[in-house]
């Protein structure tokens, strides 16, 4: 496997958590670098925030080749303090995570290595894809469009038992994306909001988050109330559902534009979420009705702040002055209501 020389050296002077080798079960190189990458400064992090020993005892577990599971504390006695299973716990599940970020920054690039040589092809499960297969099926603009009018997709957020991560956690996962996201540019990319050396920064930027992750608690110190599982759910909403709606009616309409041109197209609000969060009655006493009140009021605040947001920056990209161009009657009109 092919690393780059600062992880090579990154690997040699502190030693990695697993000492993972990604390349050896075949692994895409991008993917081995970032694994390895994450390995090696998570390896860092827990022998300068806690000791050596939270990395060889985690090793130790992993060379136990016993099928009885219930013989794991004869091999290893230190796991009968519960101290130590807990930081061996919080380092795995810290590794999962950031190998989880690495794995979707994978999806991403496959699927644009994807879309860059699908020449004359929609990407396979594309949008795209499936409005040529409709096409090719003998389906006219008319259909299409009755179709669109009656298409209605409808995903529904739940408060799932198990997702109990502090939103200070997903905000530094989010962060962690990011920079990984950092560490594939090319030196030479054109980028001018950043320093020539964003290699260099983003695995700082990498490390540091790594530190503040192992420092902050992953639980809440108290119970979760219903409200915070609204929030947990509109975090969602506010970091990348409303982000990606719009992405997705724009490959839908542009895919409609190549298979049918000329044709000209109405697309509905097709996406619509759901929630049961803050209002499903399933044997729930905290649900009250004013707890459903008060989460119809958050979606609304989120919903109307979201597009005010987007309202104030269109204030500055709209500067044409109508001495200069004149404004189009339907634009007019629409002020006027």
């Amino acid at each position: 496997m092919d690393v780059s020389q600062g992880q090579q050296d990154l690997c040699q002077v502190n030693r990695c958590f697993l000492e993972l080798d990604p390349g050896s079960v075949g692994l895409p190189e991008p993917l081995c670098r970032d694994i390895v990458l994450i390995d090696c400064l998570l390896g860092e992090t827990l022998r300068s925030q806690e000791s050596a020993d939270v990395v060889d005892l985690a090793r130790r577990i992993g060379q136990v080749n016993d099928d009885d599971p219930t013989r794991l504390f004869e091999h290893v006695p230190e796991l009968k303090d519960a101290g130590t299973v807990t930081r061996i716990l919080r380092a795995y599940t810290i590794l999962f995570q950031a190998l989880n970020m690495a794995e979707q920054k994978e999806i991403v690039r496959v699927n644009r290595q994807r879309q860059a040589h699908s020449t004359g092809r929609p990407r396979p499960e594309s949008i795209r894809e499936a409005v040529f297969r409709i096409k090719a099926s003998g389906a006219g603009p008319e259909e299409v469009q009755a179709l669109l009018n009656r298409m209605q997709i409808c995903p529904t957020l739940t408060a799932h038992p198990t997702e109990a991560r502090r939103r200070a956690v997903m905000d530094k996962l989010l962060s962690l994306s990011r920079w990984l996201a950092e560490q594939s540019m090319p030196p030479e990319a054109p980028r001018l909001d950043g320093p020539l050396n964003t290699a260099e920064l983003s695995e700082r930027e990498l490390r540091r988050t790594l530190v503040e992750l192992w420092q902050t608690d992953e639980i809440r110190a108290s119970p979760i109330t219903v409200m915070d599982e609204v929030r947990n759910a509109l975090y969602f909403f506010d970091h990348t559902i409303m982000e990606v709606v719009p992405w997705l009616h724009d490959d839908l309409r542009k895919a409609l534009r190549l298979a049918y041109p000329g044709a000209a197209f109405e697309i509905p609000p097709f996406i619509q979420f759901r929630s049961w969060v803050g209002g499903d009655r399933d044997g729930n006493p905290n649900v009250t009705p004013e707890v459903t009140w008060h989460t119809l009021l958050l979606h609304k605040e989120h919903a109307l702040r979201h597009y005010m947001a987007r309202v104030s920056s269109l204030r500055h990209e709209l500067t044409q002055s109508t001495r200069l161009v004149p404004a189009s009657p339907e634009l007019l009109e629409s002020l006027r209501r």
